[in-house]
């Protein structure tokens, strides 16, 4: 991990900012497809946890 922790938060300062113009272009689709893409990856952690 390098870069300094101020560069960390403008970071995702930044994709915050993408995410939200996302949505006032392209509507409700851009805030339901990253819900729908966590499913899956949370999924597996919670399998992966309950594995052990």
């Amino acid at each position: 991990m390098t870069g300094s922790v101020t560069a960390k938060i403008l970071f995702i300062i930044n994709c915050l900012l993408l995410w939200i113009l996302a949505i006032l272009f392209f509507g409700y689709p851009a805030i339901i497809l990253p819900a729908l893409t966590a499913v899956p990856i949370m999924f597996v952690v919670l399998i992966l946890i309950t594995k052990g």
